[in-house]
C-alpha cells in the first residue's frame, strides 16, 4: 500500500514522522513573456510503504529502515515497551510466530509549485481567505486591492468610515482580522474598544487608534500545563492565557514548596540580545542556566551535548540536550517538573502530575491588567537597575516599518501553516511577530528578519506539540545548516536511530515527543555525531568500541562485529563454582546461596550415580566448613579443600598446606603425575589441574572450581547440578528439590560420623543487631561501591559483593579488614575476566588494609596467566590455562624455578616429558634421551641426533610403532579416514 502526500498533515501516529518537505525555489522567467514568474520548487514527496511480514523478521526489517507499526499489529498497541521488547525476542527464535505490519517512508523529489502558488504554469498566488471586492491576489496572502477598497483582504469600504464610526480590528494595529462581533460593519469607539475588546479601531492604511488592552486573551478549550516565555515580552501560562509584558526584571515562572523556576531577562529590550537566565531549586539542588552555561551548586559547570547529559540523586534531576534544548526533568512528590529553554530567548515550563487547584491558581492566575499581573511576580531585589513593566508594548507607529512586517509576517497566515492554524492561534503569534519585528526595525543592530525566523520557529514548535508538523523552512526562508548527512526537521525523535540502537525498538515516549533538530537522512544511523551507514556501525563490548569485522574473544567463543552487533561461535564453555569469605557459594549454573550449619566436609562436586564407574568423570570435591580463622567463632568458612581423582587424594589447607597421598608437596611444589598437576599459580593461589577441571585456591577462604563442557549433566553437589538452568540447583542426591539451603546442604555430607557435634546458625541480617558494628562495616565495605571499581559496574553486580562483605564483618565481630579484601579480590577476578583490570589494592580505602607485598623480582597483578614467567612452562604448557589468577608472579623475562625464585630464562631448569617423569633438569646439563643428547638451554632440551636403535619410551599408554600416519588417532578421528601421508617412528596410541 502506498499512500503519498506533500506539505503538511496531521500527525494522528507520532511514530512516524508524516512529511519532511525540501524546497528548493527557483524563479524561472519564461522566453515568451517578462512579466510573469514561475514558481516552480522542487519538493521532496514522502510515501508510505507497509508490509505485513512474519515477526520473526523484526531485526531484517528494521536494517531496512522500517519500524514495527503497533497500532495495526493486533495485541500490540497495549504492551508496555518492556513486554514488546520480550515478545520480539521471542518471535526472533521462533518459526511460529505472528505476522506484524512494518512501514516506512520513502522519498521522492518531484517538480511542483511552491507554496501558496497555484496553477499549470505555478503563476497564480493564492490568498487564504480570499480577496474580495475584485481584489487581486498578487503574493501568497497579499491581496491588490481597487479604488475605494482598503485592508488585508480589501473587505474594508472607505467611504463608510466617518470620524465616529470605523472598523474594529482584532489587533492593535488597522490591519487583519475583525472583531468577530463587529463583523464588517463600522462600529464607536466605545463598541469596539470597551464593549467587545477590540484591538485596534480606525481604517487600514488610515487612521488608526489601538484600543488599550485591559483583558488577558485566552485560548479557548486548550488545556494547557506548559509555561513559556519567549522573545521580549511574550508570555504564556499554564492555563494558556497569552499576553504581552515588557518588564526586563527577575520574575518567578512558577513555584511550589519543593521547589521553583525563576527566570531574569537580560538585554531585552533588543531580541537581538535578548537572554533569559533560569535560577531553579530542586529540593535542595540550585541550577542556574543561561543558553549551554549551565552549573549547580557553588559554580561547578555542567556540559550537556546530544551524547552526554546530567543526572544528580537530589531531586531526581536530569539534564539532556534534546536537538535546540536544553531539557530539565525533576521529580518532586506526584510531580514531575519539565524545563527547556534554548540558546536564546525561549523557555518551557511544564508540570505533570497531581498539582491542586491552589497551585494552578498561583502560576496561572487570570488577571485584568497584564502589567499588574506581571510585575506581581517580580522578585528583583529593590536596589537592583532593571526596567518594570509598563504599558502593553506596541512598536508598530511607523507606517513603511508596519507594512515590512506586514509582508514579513504574512509567511505565518500563509498556506504552509494553514494546517495548524485551527490549533495555535495565528492571529497572535502575527501580532507577537509584528511588534517584534517593528522593535527590531527600530532598534540599532537588531535584526528583524531574525525575529521573524525566532517566531515561526516557536510558532512551528506548538503546532508539533499538537500533532502537526509543518516543515517549513526552504532554502531562502530561515535555512538552517547540518552537519553532512543530516537534515533539519521540526519534530526529531528525541531518541534518534543510532548504532548503539540499532537493533532495539524504540519506547513508546520516543514516539510521542519530538524536537526541532538535525537529524540522520532515512538509512543512516548516529554515531559519536556523524551519521553513518549501517556497514559502518561499530560494536561495543564492556565500554570499548570496537569497528565493523573486528573479531574478539567472548568467554571460549570468537565474535565478530558484523553491521553493529556481535556474531558469536556457539562453542560451550566451562562453568566455574565460586566459595567466597563465609560460605557464599555460587553454583555453576550461577545460583547465589549462602551457608552455615554444621562443621563438616561437604561434596561440592561428585559424579552422579551412573557415571562413577567413568574414570574421567569420577572427580569427587570436598570442602570442610569450619570456625573462619581468628573470627572468635561466629561464621563458617572453608577450611580445607579435599580433591579426589584417579585415586589421587589432594588436601589443600588453610595457610597454604598442600598434601597429596599423606605426603607434604607445601614446599616442592609442583606435582606432576599423568593425571593431576599441583602447582603455584601465583603467590596466593594453589592450582589443582586435571581432566576437564581446573581448581584454584587462595589458603584462605576462596575456592574456585572450573569444569569443561564435558561435565554438564554428570555431576552434581553444592556446585549444583551444572546442566545450565538455574532453578534446579537446588536437588538433592535423591532427586528431590529442596527450598531450604541447609537442608539441601545435608544431603552431600560426605562423612556425617565426622562432624563436629557444634554447629553455627546462619544470621541473615548480622548488621542490624549492632548499630556500632554496622557503622564500622560501612566505613571498611564501602571501597566496593565507591569509583574504585566504577569502570566494572556495566559487567559486575558490585552490590552482591558489598553486601557479602557487610554480613560477613558484621559476624566477625572482631574487626577484621579480611571480609573486604576477600569480597574486594572476588570482585576485581570478575572484573578482570572481562577484560576491565582494577588496580584496587592502590585505593585509599585499601592501601592500609589489604596491600600485597611482593618478593624482589615479581609483582602483584590482579590478572596473571597461570603459565606465565614459569620455568616448568616454558617448554611444556599442556597443564596452562587462559585465565585470571591475582597474586605476585615474576617479572617480564624473568622467570619462577623450583626454588620460588624468580631467574633469567638462562638459569631456568629443564623437565623431561618423554617418560611422563617430569623430572628437572639443571641448567646447562646433558642427558641422553632415545640415544640423543639433550642439553637444558633456556628452560628447553635442545636434542642433537639420535646415534643408535633402542626402544623409544614412550609418555601414558602409547606405544612405539612404524610406518604410522603423521597424524595420529584420536577419539575424534575414530569415525574418519585417516591421512595416507606417513613417516617413519610416528607415536600411537595403543587403541
Amino acid at each position: 500500500m502506498l499512500s503519498s502526500f506533500l506539505r503538511c498533515s496531521h500527525r494522528a501516529n507520532m511514530d512516524w514522522l508524516l512529511y519532511l518537505q525540501v524546497v528548493l525555489c527557483v524563479g524561472v522567467v519564461p522566453s515568451f513573456t517578462q512579466s510573469i514568474v514561475k514558481h516552480e520548487c522542487v519538493n521532496t514527496v514522502y510515501n508510505q510503504v507497509t508490509r505485513k511480514e512474519s515477526c520473526s523478521n523484526y531485526i531484517l526489517y528494521i536494517l531496512e529502515g522500517f519500524q514495527l507499526d503497533r497500532d495495526r499489529t493486533p495485541g500490540l498497541s497495549a504492551l508496555s515497551d518492556e513486554d514488546l521488547q520480550k515478545k520480539i525476542y521471542d518471535w526472533s527464535v521462533s518459526p511460529k510466530a505472528p505476522d506484524c505490519y512494518f512501514a516506512k517512508w520513502v522519498s521522492e523529489e518531484k517538480t511542483g509549485c511552491c507554496p501558496g502558488y497555484i496553477g499549470e504554469e505555478c503563476t497564480q498566488a493564492v490568498c487564504e481567505p480570499e480577496c474580495v471586492n475584485e481584489g487581486f491576489c498578487i503574493e501568497p496572502s497579499i491581496c491588490s486591492c481597487p479604488e475605494g477598497y482598503t485592508g488585508y483582504r480589501c473587505e474594508d469600504v472607505i467611504a463608510d468610515v466617518t470620524e465616529n464610526w470605523k472598523y474594529c480590528y482584532k489587533f492593535p494595529k488597522c490591519f487583519g482580522e475583525k472583531e468577530s462581533i463587529s463583523q464588517q460593519r463600522v462600529v464607536s469607539f466605545e463598541e469596539c474598544c470597551q464593549v467587545n475588546g477590540g484591538g485596534s479601531w480606525g481604517l487600514a492604511d488610515g487612521k488608526c487608534m489601538p484600543c488599550k488592552t485591559n483583558v488577558v486573551e485566552k485560548e479557548v478549550n486548550l488545556a494547557f500545563s506548559t509555561c513559556l516565555n519567549f522573545g521580549t515580552n511574550y508570555w504564556r501560562t499554564f492555563d494558556g492565557l497569552e499576553y504581552q509584558f515588557n518588564g526586563q526584571c527577575k520574575y518567578i515562572m512558577a513555584k511550589s514548596q519543593q521547589w521553583h523556576v525563576n527566570v531574569k531577562l537580560v538585554g531585552c529590550s533588543s531580541f537581538k540580545t535578548c537572554r533569559k537566565e533560569l535560577d531553579m531549586v530542586f529540593n535542595t539542588l540550585h541550577i542556574v542556566a543561561q543558553g549551554d552555561n549551565i552549573s549547580h551548586g557553588n559554580g561547578i559547570k555542567i556540559f550537556i551535548n546530544e551524547t552526554n547529559g546530567f543526572s544528580s540523586n537530589i531531586g531526581g534531576v536530569s539534564i539532556t540536550r534534546a536537538g535546540d534544548y536544553n531539557c530539565l526533568v525533576a521529580s518532586s512528590n506526584e510531580e514531575e517538573i519539565k524545563v527547556k529553554w534554548d540558546a536564546n530567548n525561549t523557555v518551557y515550563v511544564t508540570v505533570n502530575g497531581e498539582h491542586n487547584d491552589e497551585f494552578i491558581q498561583q502560576v496561572g492566575l487570570i488577571a485584568t491588567n497584564p502589567v499588574a499581573f506581571g510585575n506581581g511576580w517580580d522578585i528583583t531585589s529593590e536596589d537592583a537597575n532593571c526596567a518594570k513593566g509598563t504599558t502593553e508594548p506596541y512598536h508598530c507607529k511607523d507606517k513603511d516599518v508596519t507594512e515590512d512586517a506586514e509582508r514579513a509576517c504574512q509567511h505565518l497566515k500563509s498556506f504552509t501553516f494553514a494546517p495548524c492554524h485551527s490549533k495555535v492561534d495565528v492571529n497572535h503569534w502575527y501580532k507577537i511577530c509584528m511588534t517584534d519585528y517593528c522593535l527590531a526595525a527600530q532598534t540599532a543592530g537588531d535584526d528583524p528578519q531574525g525575529v521573524v525566523c525566532t517566531t515561526l520557529s516557536n510558532y512551528a514548535h506548538l503546532c508539533a506539540q499538537r500533532n502537526t508538523v509543518i516543515e517549513w523552512r526552504t532554502s531562502s526562508l530561515c535555512p538552517k545548516e547540518c552537519p553532512e548527512g543530516m537534515i533539519y526537521t521540526e519534530c526529531g525523535s528525541p531518541c534518534p536511530h543510532t548504532c548503539a540502537s540499532l537493533y532495539m525498538m524504540a519506547v513508546q515516549k520516543c514516539s510521542m515527543d519530538c524536537e526541532p533538530k538535525c537529524t540522520c537522512r532515512p538509512g543512516l544511523f548516529l554515531h559519536n555525531g556523524r551519521c553513518v551507514a549501517r556497514g559502518e556501525c561499530p560494536c561495543m563490548h564492556h565500554r570499548q568500541e570496537y569497528p565493523h569485522g573486528e573479531v574478539i574473544k567472548m568467554g571460549c567463543n570468537d565474535c565478530e562485529c558484523t553491521e553493529g552487533t556481535w556474531n558469536c561461535t556457539q562453542n560451550p564453555c566451562p562453568a566455574t563454582c565460586q566459595v567466597v569469605g563465609a560460605l557464599h557459594y555460587i553454583t555453576f549454573d550461577s545460583l547465589h546461596y549462602s551457608l552455615g550449619g554444621k562443621m563438616c566436609y561437604y561434596d561440592l562436586v561428585r559424579p552422579n550415580p551412573e557415571y562413577q564407574s567413568d574414570p574421567r568423570i569420577n572427580l569427587v570435591v570436598s570442602a570442610l566448613h569450619d570456625k573462619c580463622s581468628g573470627d572468635g567463632g561466629t561464621s563458617l568458612c572453608v577450611k580445607t579443600v579435599r580433591i579426589v581423582f584417579r585415586n589421587i587424594t589432594i588436601f589443600l589447607e588453610q595457610g597454604g598446606e598442600v598434601t597429596i597421598d599423606d605426603e607434604s608437596f607445601t614446599d616442592i611444589l609442583p606435582y606432576i603425575s599423568g593425571h593431576v598437576h599441583v602447582k603455584r599459580a601465583t603467590s596466593q593461589f594453589v592450582a589443582v589441574t586435571g581432566f576437564g577441571f581446573y581448581i584454584l585456591w587462595d589458603g584462605v577462604s576462596t575456592l574456585y572450581i572450573t569444569l569443561d563442557p564435558f561435565f554438564v549433566n554428570k555431576v552434581k553437589g553444592l556446585c549444583g547440578m551444572y546442566d545450565r538452568f538455574l532453578l534446579n540447583d537446588f536437588t538433592t542426591e535423591n532427586g528431590i528439590m529442596e527450598s531450604v539451603d541447609q537442608y539441601f546442604a545435608d544431603n552431600f555430607l560426605s562423612d556425617p560420623s565426622s562432624c563436629n557435634s557444634d554447629s553455627l546458625s546462619l544470621q541473615s541480617s548480622p548488621c542490624d543487631e549492632d548499630v556500632g558494628l554496622r557503622i564500622k562495616a560501612l566505613q571498611v565495605c564501602k571501597l566496593l561501591e565507591s569509583n574504585a571499581f566504577e569502570e566494572c559496574w556495566s559487567v559486575a553486580a558490585f552490590e552482591y559483593y558489598y553486601a557479602r562483605c557487610m554480613r560477613d564483618y558484621c559476624m566477625r565481630g572482631d574487626a577484621s579488614d579480611q571480609p573486604l579484601c576477600t569480597h574486594a579480590a572476588a570482585l576485581a577476578r570478575e572484573c578482570a575476566l572481562e577484560g576491565i583490570y582494577i588496580d584496587w589494592r592502590k585505593h585509599p580505602l585499601a592501601v592500609d588494609k589489604c596491600s600485597v607485598e611482593c618478593r624482589q623480582g615479581s609483582n602483584y597483578n590482579e590478572c596473571h596467566n597461570d603459565c606465565e614467567n614459569s620455568c616448568q612452562h616454558i617448554e611444556d604448557k599442556s597443564f596452562c590455562h587462559d585465565t585470571c589468577v591475582s597474586g605476585c608472579q615474576c617479572d617480564q623475562d624473568t622467570y619462577l624455578d623450583n626454588d620460588g625464585m624468580c631467574v633469567e630464562k638462562k638459569y631456568c631448569p629443564c623437565y623431561s616429558t618423554y617418560d611422563g617423569s617430569h623430572t628437572p633438569i639443571g641448567p646447562d646439563h646433558t642427558i641422553q634421551l632415545n640415544c640423543a643428547n639433550c642439553t637444558c638451554t633456556d628452560g628447553k632440551l635442545q636434542c642433537g641426533e639420535s646415534k643408535c636403535d633402542v626402544a623409544v619410551s614412550c609418555p601414558n599408554n602409547q606405544v612405539y610403532r612404524e610406518d604410522l600416519p603423521a597424524c595420529g588417532r584420536t577419539c575424534v578421528d575414530a569415525n574418519r579416514v585417516t591421512s595416507a601421508r606417513k613417516r617413519k617412528g610416528s607415536k600411537d596410541a595403543d587403541v
